[in-house]
């Protein structure tokens, strides 16, 4: 694109492959997805051109078609194909048409256009080879704009693939399957250690003994296997790839020897009073656990005043998919479960603790829809959110003097999102447009920040050493007499998502601030990226943090992480607190953490409470040991005391 265009042009030329995706453009403002596609010989693979009228960053657009779900397995595009722009944040469209497209040199693939859309194209391989294409894109000012893209076609050299049921992966080859069942064939075809896309391929490269193999809409690269009524034995081999031979057993109801009902997800947690324990049924032949089962189960409780299937003391459940059982008061939960048709059968038995009683349905409260909470101790609680007077939608606040709830609503035309409380009668409030309130007990006086993002959290160490963090990479910090702008060493960014979340600290030299992608530590003279390594099937996507010491550090992510000062693990047990949206504690024994559901940490383990309130919860606030407040859009807040 030529430098005296007066707008910034982004030309999008998408391809979506079973082997990932890349980026490279025919000039430094085009992008093409991937780089390189392999597509086996007799396979297809779709593209889909696009335009903008601005640049777009690459987080942005790769972001879009995973989150979108358009990046099927086989190099198909379901659902980008009329309108690709639509689906890329801040893209503006512009009309184009495709001028031209060139294959570069002879080629071994073959190029049709869409006809239901000018924006989409096929690829198909013929034969063994490389092709270079490319795409003139002219748009409506009359400017002509190339991409290019690179393809291989190659032939089947081996083939991976096993039969689909459940949670068992092509990785996880199961060993018995059902009678009378069809199940999906999960298949990937490599040239070498090359993996192609194969959406389209011409047949199916694979044959079964004792079973029927079959296209899914006449489509051979969507597969099922059916099974025989009997016991038998099913071979599955390729004549593409002498190596390749999965071997199954066919069962029926008769052939089970085992069954064992177990917890499933993380069965190390505490269950405590208000939890919904996850459990399931498993039938095994030999130990193993069997595929395609779907042979009824009988559950029930044999502690109904413990726990129970809602208002039921059973439950029946086909398969061995998860179901759960409520915990109802502290004691032995037993669940008994039983194979249907057969003598088998198994009890789980596991612990309740006790929970929290809820408090709530405060009537100085309603009408204050909450979001922040600060405290100093029982005896002072803030509560901070918005409310409607007059019809206008302002900013609120109310305050708990350990007798009862008083309303203390400022006159900011904003919503306050945090709250933090520095002592006796001096509690500070962060919002929309810049907005810091500070509150001395009687009167809420607006603080000049010298900026007009919105603020998401607010925490101090002191009076005189207060953070507030929000949009744009904003940090600011008050000393006692001013806020200022904290910039931040160059080279720190906050990955694809420009705003922080949360802050906290346990010290002045010690103070966490957090984006959905990346933690920043501040050790009192510079800040420096702290992020914990990535996890695979864990994105990091940040959502609280809270220190209680240097060494005690707990970051929430899909997980959550703590510091003991010199490296980050993940904590024990930590797979059930998931998007915890607030972690606070009075130490590193006596904490609280809270999204759909409570979670009580004392140093050992993690309890679950389940949910106080039927809705996302959005702060915590632990006063005393004991007693914590929750807090939740359109909600009252509740407080929660343990018995």
């Amino acid at each position: 694109m030529g430098a005296s265009h007066e707008t910034s042009l982004v030309i999008l030329l998408i391809a979506v492959q079973l082997s990932g995706c890349a980026l490279f453009g025919g000039d430094r403002k085009t992008f093409v997805f991937p780089e390189e596609a392999t597509i086996a010989v007799g396979a297809r693979h779709d593209l889909v051109v696009g335009a903008c009228n601005q640049e777009l960053e690459l987080t942005d657009v790769a972001g879009v078609l995973i989150a979108a779900g358009i990046v099927s397995a086989f190099g198909r595009i379901d659902v980008l194909a009329a309108v690709p722009e639509a689906l890329i944040p801040g893209c503006e469209a512009i009309p184009f048409t495709v001028a031209e497209t060139t294959w570069v040199g002879d080629t071994p693939f073959e190029l049709t256009r869409s006809e239901a859309s000018p924006n989409v194209f096929t690829v198909e391989a013929l034969r063994e080879g490389d092709g270079l294409l490319r795409v003139t894109l002219q748009t409506e000012d009359g400017e002509r704009h190339v991409v290019e893209a690179t393809y291989s076609a190659r032939r089947v050299t081996r083939v991976d693939a096993s039969v689909g049921c459940g949670d068992t992966t092509t990785t996880e080859t199961p060993r018995y399957i059902a009678s009378e069942t069809t199940l999906s064939v999960g298949m990937r075809v490599f040239a070498g250690d090359t993996e192609l896309s194969r959406f389209g391929y011409g047949y199916i490269p694979l044959v079964a003994e004792g079973a029927v193999l079959e296209a899914v809409d006449e489509d051979p690269s969507r597969i099922t296997l059916t099974t025989p009524a009997a016991p038998a034995t099913v071979r599955l081999s390729s004549p593409d790839d002498p190596s390749f031979e999965r071997v199954y057993d066919v069962y029926d109801e008769t052939s089970f020897d085992g069954f064992v009902v177990e917890r499933t997800g993380d069965a190390s947690f505490v269950i405590g009073v208000g939890a919904a324990v996850a459990f399931r049924g498993v039938a095994t032949i030999g130990g193993e656990r069997a595929c395609g089962d779907t042979l009824p189960r009988v559950f029930t409780t044999l502690t109904p005043d413990v726990c129970a299937f809602g208002a039921s003391e059973t439950r029946s459940h086909a398969g061995d998919g998860g179901l759960s059982i409520d915990a109802l008061a502290p004691g032995i939960c037993e669940v008994r479960g039983e194979l249907e048709g057969t003598a088998l059968g198994d009890t789980l038995v596991f612990e309740v603790a006790p929970g929290w009683d809820v408090l709530d349905d405060e009537p100085a409260l309603v009408g204050l829809s909450p979001w922040g909470l600060a405290a100093t101790g029982p005896d002072e609680v803030y509560v901070c959110g918005e409310a409607t007077i007059d019809g206008a939608r302002v900013g609120a606040v109310a305050r708990f003097d350990g007798v009862s709830w008083s309303r203390l609503d400022p006159a900011v035309p904003t919503v306050l999102v945090d709250a933090w409380a520095a002592g006796p009668n001096d509690a500070f409030f962060a919002g929309g447009g810049g907005t810091i309130l500070r509150f001395d007990g009687a009167t809420f006086t607006p603080m000049s920040t010298g900026v007009e993002v919105d603020l998401r959290a607010i925490w101090g160490g002191a009076p005189d050493d207060v953070y507030a963090v929000g949009s744009d990479e904003t940090i600011l910090h008050f000393d006692g007499s001013e806020w200022s702008t904290v910039e931040l060493p160059a080279g720190i960014g906050l990955g694809g998502r420009s705003f922080f979340v949360d802050v906290w600290g346990s010290a002045p030299n010690d103070v966490y601030a957090i984006s959905p992608d990346v933690a920043l530590r501040y050790d009192g003279v510079e800040w420096s990226d702290v992020t914990p390594p990535r996890n695979p099937g864990n994105p990091n996507v940040f959502s609280a943090v809270w220190a209680s010491a240097p060494s005690d550090v707990l970051l929430a992510q899909f997980l959550v992480w703590r510091w003991d000062g010199v490296e980050w693990s993940t904590d024990p047990g930590d797979r059930g607190l998931v998007r915890a949206s607030a972690i606070h504690g009075l130490s590193a024994t006596d904490v609280a953490s809270a999204h759909t559901t409570l979670f009580y940490f004392d140093g050992a383990q993690w309890t679950d409470h389940g949910a106080p309130i039927d809705a996302e919860l959005t702060d915590v606030v632990m006063v005393a040991p004991g007693q914590v407040y929750v807090s939740a859009p359109d909600q009252p807040v509740s407080r929660l005391v343990r018995p």
